[in-house]
């Protein structure tokens, strides 16, 4: 079983009707899958002998590029395994663009790949982000393939850092105080500050 990741994200794109589309998706916790269907491959599920499943692997490694999905998945989508969790909000117009806030969780870290397809397909995604078992928190936006990233060792001491030195919007973002918590109360509603 993963670590979860707290994702607060929010996603622009100046049509409406893209923007819809990937709304449903996060509802139906299928973002990933909507970014990156899966595609048609061998199962390796249930094989037990050696030479079938070796069989599979070189079938797979020559039509999706890797021996199983679960390492597709990670590759191509930025972790394993779709979103969880999802909570959405409604579409809010802004000057330029059309808006909409979600919370999910996803398997250890963020899905950096899938933001940056999104990227590719007209959307600006901008994710605050908190993973309290690893001790990590930050923000992600693809528009400038920007990434702060702050992180505790394995050990509860800094890692070149002191929590105190999280900017304050990362920590309003995620409700998170002067400490690490999973308890983690997703309901605040974040203005950017940076559009």
């Amino acid at each position: 079983m993963p670590n979860w990741c707290t994702n607060v994200a929010y996603f622009s794109h100046k049509e409406k009707e893209p923007l819809y589309q990937l709304r449903e998706a996060v509802k139906k916790e299928s973002l990933l899958e909507h970014v990156f269907p899966t595609p048609p491959y061998q199962s390796l599920q249930g094989v037990i002998t050696l030479g079938k499943k070796e069989q599979l692997e070189e079938e797979n490694l020559r039509t999706i590029g890797y021996k199983n999905i679960v390492d597709w998945q990670y590759h191509t989508r930025g972790t394993k395994w779709d979103i969880i969790d999802a909570e959405v909000f409604r579409i809010y117009k802004r000057p330029t663009t059309f808006t909409f806030k979600a919370t999910y969780d996803t398997a250890w870290g963020i899905p950096e790949e899938t933001y940056n397809k999104l990227y590719e397909m007209g959307f600006n995604v901008k994710v605050f982000y908190h993973e309290p078992l690893m001790m990590f928190c930050g923000r992600y936006e693809n528009k400038h393939r920007y990434i702060q990233h702050y992180a505790f060792d394995g050990n509860g001491n800094p890692d070149g850092w002191e929590i105190g030195k999280v900017p304050k919007h990362i920590l309003n973002a995620l409700k998170l105080n002067n400490e690490w918590t999973s308890n983690i109360d997703l309901s605040i509603e974040y203005e950017d500050q940076y559009e």
